[in-house]
């Protein structure tokens, strides 16, 4: 894969990371997953499969042993061979959207949060990548970014999930989440939500759907749609889901600025 540079990039922006910023993770690796994760046991099977990335000199400061059940691949290899030897492996359309739209999502984000709060900014989405067998595998990757005092990214901590068992691969998730540590919020808040399909048939609202979107235009409620289609709650529930998602919208006043937008009210 040959990678393209472009202006406001991912790849851009580790060229210029090189030049004038210091990375805590190379500094005090134990500390940043410490700070991340808590006091966990990195030796034990269970232990999550970390990655600590130094964006100033492209390289991974540590990568924990179960990456290999993951990408095929040893720890060691990505420590010496770098984060692009990594970023080569995604598969080429979904790299585009994470060097570009994922990246700069991220970044705008970025700039709007004190650095004492970095650790409580989760940042997600899920890719394809070749493993050594040359398949591909679906992976979740969730990871808080490193800030300077001008808020630049110098680095990364995260982990990284095999999500293959429950995700075909028909679509990339990128999600933004800020940490629940208030009694009445006992989940992150999810602050930004946006799905990619690979394929645009997979996009499409079907005729029931269609039908449940008109209702919730309408302002009914889903246990009152249920009653009409006579199904249940948790199957209109569902198929709200299944909308929002196909149409990238957070909420029922989204839902119908876009559905006047393509005039299906």
């Amino acid at each position: 894969m040959k990678f393209r540079k472009t202006s406001g990039s991912y790849l851009n922006y580790l060229d210029m990371a090189n030049y004038g910023l210091v990375s805590e993770s190379s500094v005090n690796p134990a500390a940043v997953i410490n700070n991340a994760f808590g006091d966990i046991n990195l030796y034990s099977p269970l232990a999550p499969a970390v990655i600590l990335a130094d964006f100033t000199n492209k390289k991974f400061v540590f990568m924990h042993s179960g990456c290999k059940s993951i990408t095929g691949y040893d720890s060691q290899y990505f420590t010496e061979s770098g984060i692009e030897s990594f970023l080569e492996k995604i598969h080429p359309v979904d790299f585009s959207r994470v060097n570009k739209e994922i990246f700069h999502k991220n970044m705008s984000v970025l700039q709007e949060i004190p650095t004492s709060d970095m650790y409580n900014y989760i940042f997600c989405h899920s890719y394809r990548m070749k493993n050594k067998e040359g398949k591909y595998t679906t992976i979740l990757q969730r990871l808080s970014y490193l800030l300077s005092e001008d808020n630049k990214p110098t680095g990364a901590v995260g982990h990284l999930t095999d999500i293959s068992m429950v995700c075909s691969g028909e679509k990339m998730v990128h999600r933004i989440e800020h940490a629940a540590h208030l009694i009445n919020r006992p989940s992150n808040e999810i602050i930004f939500e946006r799905h990619f399909f690979h394929n645009p048939e997979n996009q499409i609202i079907s005729k029931r759907e269609f039908e449940i979107l008109k209702w919730i235009c309408d302002g009914i409620s889903s246990s009152q749609i249920a009653e009409k289609l006579s199904i249940s709650t948790n199957t209109v529930n569902n198929h709200k889901k299944k909308i929002r998602q196909k149409t990238n919208c957070k909420n029922a006043a989204e839902l119908l600025k876009y559905a006047a937008s393509q005039r299906m009210i």
